[in-house]
């Protein structure tokens, strides 16, 4: 008779305390990991269009980069932002899916390009790809 697979049903709850400074976040001094979990291929360009536009390896090479040769807390840097809330004049909408109280980041790839998503521990759950820097739009200067 073969085994039960038990399914880990954990409850995804965000830790976030905007007072605190990135670089002091209370992560686990590992390297991240990723979930697709959360990608929303209604709100941004899928896997083909991102291939076409020359950020798929970009971002594999950026994945790879943290998940293997830095500490967690190590990476927040001008290439790993985050956000203590959803942005206000983001051009993506809020996904129903998500925790009001996620702790939203990007990944820049390039001058544009982002992948963006929330923390939850050391895991980024992808959301969105971003290559016009929509998620959050800033001024030219």
């Amino acid at each position: 008779m073969p085994k039960k697979i038990k399914i880990n049903t954990r409850l995804r709850t965000n830790y976030v305390n905007p007072s605190i400074d990135n670089k002091e976040l209370n992560y686990r001094e590992h390297g991240l990991k990723y979930s697709f979990e959360d990608y929303d291929s209604t709100q941004c360009v899928g896997f083909d269009k991102w291939e076409s536009l020359g950020q798929l390896r970009p971002m594999f090479d950026k994945f790879f980069h943290y998940s293997k040769n830095c500490k967690f807390k190590s990476m927040f840097d001008k290439k790993f932002k985050t956000y203590p809330t959803f942005p206000d004049n983001s051009e993506f909408n809020f996904p129903e899916n998500i925790t009001k109280d996620a702790l939203w980041a990007s990944m820049h790839l390039g001058n544009k390009p982002c992948v963006i998503g929330h923390l939850i521990d050391n895991t980024f759950y992808i959301v969105f790809f971003d290559p016009e820097h929509k998620f959050y739009p800033v001024e030219k200067k």
